[in-house]
């Protein structure tokens, strides 16, 4: 649950049967077939919807950002980084 006005992520929502919270954030995570990777953001309004989906059908595609990230992060000072910082 938040704390205050948070928004907060929901990980299980298929178990509940109770209305969505307004500040909840709903999570699901599906296995299968030969996809390594698909993920979906969907935004619902009253009587339509968005959805933008990316799919991964090689680790490869995950394999090459984590060897572009580990090449600049190691030339680099301490302190927080973000992706904006990696794709520069």
């Amino acid at each position: 649950m938040p704390f205050g006005n948070e928004m907060y992520y929901e990980y299980n929502r298929q178990a509940k049967r109770e209305k969505r919270n307004p500040k909840e954030i709903g999570i699901h995570s599906i296995r299968g077939g030969t996809v390594v990777g698909k993920h979906t953001v969907s935004f619902f309004g009253e009587n339509e919807s968005l959805e933008i989906t990316h799919t991964v059908d090689s680790r490869s595609v995950f394999a090459k950002g984590a060897i572009k990230a580990a090449r600049f992060i190691v030339n680099q000072k301490n302190g927080l980084y973000s992706m904006e910082d990696l794709i520069k």
